[in-house]
């Protein structure tokens, strides 16, 4: 995540909008990639309701939605 952060501020500037906006963005991209990937989990291993519960339950886990809104700094 640190070289990722890294390679957005070398190509947009240190703490610009444009990195801050891409950064944002491509956080709430893998936010939703991971409830794709909890609901094929859920739906492989037990059923399609299971899954969908899965999905619900992480995109509404409130650390979920707050670390993938919340710009974290390298260490």
């Amino acid at each position: 995540y640190v070289f990722f952060m890294a390679l957005i501020f070398r190509v947009f500037g240190v703490y610009t909008l444009g990195s801050a906006i891409v950064i944002e963005t491509a956080q709430l991209l893998m936010a939703a990639a991971s409830c794709v990937i909890f609901y094929g989990l859920g739906t492989k291993m037990f059923n399609q309701k299971v899954g969908l519960f899965a999905a619900l339950g992480l995109a509404f886990y409130p650390p979920s939605v707050f670390f993938s809104i919340m710009r974290i700094g390298p260490v």
